[in-house]
């Protein structure tokens, strides 16, 4: 697959209405027109385009609370002494493996894993899954395994793959039009499904663009039901549109990935906090989790020479605020050497959920 943003598709038009696409999904082609200040039938052309180009794909995510999530964890792999060829296969049927991963990403010296989890419990099996994986593909020494895990009820998710942020750098004048941004509290719980609605929730997570009439097809449910379940879950907050940018085709120089474990000062300086967080919230991050003993951050920047800048200062204040000994990795590449293992791809996740549920309950 040809990487990279074709050169002829980097016209201001072009990447508003990608800006738009991604941080409004659930806005009309009309809507998107009149945030970007364009017709409709040009966003319907540059849409199908960006499709064709395989810039995004549409997809549906769940919502966390929906699915009982309690932690967030980040396991980080260095790169083996092996074949680059070797190793990517076996982190591609490592990560195909683990029902938990939602989203996994390649760049040029880590790897990193994003997983999600019910309680302690099913991180701890998860871990277990991850560990035995690594020793059977015999490429790793587990002990260069780094663990980052945040419980959501104390850690700040700053960025939940928010990929509009990755393009913001990119365009002058954004437009803001929180009117298109549809917001739905989360009112239901997966345990309150019935067995054939869980079967609905997975086709749709499955096949997210088909029609109804064809998952009813496929599951030998009505096409009636399954029109009411995905009703059901839209109105009560439970799954929400989507579009995932394809990062390798992310129109920025670089794409960078920093994380580590730290414990605070006894005394922090005020001012160095704020300084620290005005420097997280400027980058262009698209996933983002802070805690006061750890964090985990996925962004772009426009060129080498801002991100060297942002280096100096990310690590000056690191050092300052958090004891120097502490781990701490900084990892850059630019989009096209990035291979992506899960796109966000909610479907294994559920179904393993959905299967505690029914049958080890």
């Amino acid at each position: 697959m040809e990487a990279g943003l074709p050169p002829s598709l980097l016209t201001p038009t072009r990447l508003r209405i990608l800006w738009a696409l991604l941080k409004y999904p659930e806005a009309s082609d009309g809507e998107i027109a009149e945030i970007t200040r364009t017709k409709p039938s040009t966003v319907y052309t540059v849409k199908r385009t960006l499709r064709y180009h395989q810039i995004f794909d549409e997809t549906y995510i769940p919502c966390l609370d929906f699915l009982g999530i309690e932690f967030v964890s980040v396991h980080l792999l260095p790169s083996s002494n092996y074949s680059r060829r070797r190793e990517v296969e076996a982190l591609r049927n490592i990560v195909e493996s683990l029902p938990h991963a939602v989203y996994s990403l390649r760049m040029d010296s880590y790897t990193s894993i994003i997983s999600l989890h019910r309680d302690f419990q099913q991180f701890t099996y998860y871990r277990t899954l991850l560990k035995e994986a690594l020793l059977k593909s015999d490429l790793w020494n587990i002990q260069t395994l780094q663990e980052l895990i945040f419980p959501l009820n104390s850690s700040e998710l700053m960025a939940y793959f928010t990929f509009h942020r990755a393009l913001e750098r990119s365009i002058r004048g954004l437009p803001e039009s929180e009117n298109h941004q549809e917001k739905r509290e989360c009112s239901l719980k997966i345990e309150e499904l019935s067995w054939n609605d869980c079967l609905v929730l997975l086709g749709i997570l499955r096949f997210p663009t088909l029609k109804d009439s064809h998952i009813s097809s496929l599951l030998k449910i009505s096409r009636q039901r399954v029109a009411r379940v995905r009703a059901h879950l839209w109105e009560g907050g439970a799954l929400r549109k989507r579009r995932v940018l394809n990062i390798w085709r992310l129109p920025a120089d670089v794409v960078f990935m920093a994380g580590g474990t730290h414990l605070p000062r006894s005394e922090v300086e005020r001012d160095l906090e704020r300084r620290f967080l005005a420097v997280l919230k400027d980058l262009s991050l698209f996933f983002a989790v802070n805690t006061p003993f750890s964090t985990f951050l996925l962004g772009s920047l426009d060129s080498s020479e801002e991100m060297e800048e942002t280096r100096d200062i990310f690590v000056s204040l690191w050092n300052s605020l958090y004891t120097n000994d502490d781990s701490f990795s900084l990892i850059t590449t630019s989009p096209p050497n990035i291979i992506v293992f899960r796109n966000l791809d909610y479907f294994p996740l559920v179904e393993e959920i959905v299967r505690e549920i029914f049958f080890y309950r």
